[in-house]
């Protein structure tokens, strides 16, 4: 004999609140079906910080992925930026290769963060965009295709976001 972990008709309410951020979900419902997953990501207001969760997680991931087995509730917590400070265990290092126009970036993250570089120049457009896969902490940037002057390489581990000055010659 088989039993349904849930019934057909079974379906359970997300809440969610935020201060100094917002929380995005990938559905417009607020209401699902049994059994359905959900991602919440916590996007932290300009000049904040994402520092956890509370309710049903308590963690301080900001993407979380859950399963409706019950209604939800969930408190995303942020808090100012006061100072541009690297957390203890995380350590990034910027500085040109031997080749020209090329740029190594290491990220030793000890907490396994996602991680993302974006490169733009001085007006604030975007050149490229590098994704770090988990556990890679090291990358190449390439600057060939890019005109001399500065650029700001603006690095992302986490909910937080920390920026280097880059001048091509």
């Amino acid at each position: 004999m088989y039993r349904c972990k849930y019934s057909a008709n079974t379906y359970y309410k997300i809440n969610f609140e935020a201060q100094n951020g917002k929380v995005l979900i990938n559905s417009e419902d607020t209401v699902f079906k049994a059994g359905k997953k959900i991602t919440i990501t916590a996007i932290p207001d300009v000049g904040y910080k994402f520092v956890g969760w509370q309710g049903d997680a308590t963690c301080n991931y900001p993407e979380l992925t859950i399963t409706m087995d019950s209604d939800k509730n969930f408190i995303a917590l942020f808090s100012p930026l006061t100072t541009l400070q690297l957390i203890e265990d995380e350590k990034i290092l910027v500085y040109p290769t031997y080749i020209n126009d090329y740029v190594f970036v290491s990220i030793i993250n000890k907490c396994q963060l996602q991680k993302s570089i974006e490169l733009f120049d001085m007006s604030g457009k975007l050149l490229d965009y590098y994704l770090l896969k988990p556990g890679q902490e090291n990358t190449i940037i390439n600057t060939c295709a890019y005109i001399p002057g500065l650029m700001v390489i603006r690095i992302r581990l986490g909910s937080t976001f920390y920026n280097k000055m880059l001048v091509k010659v």
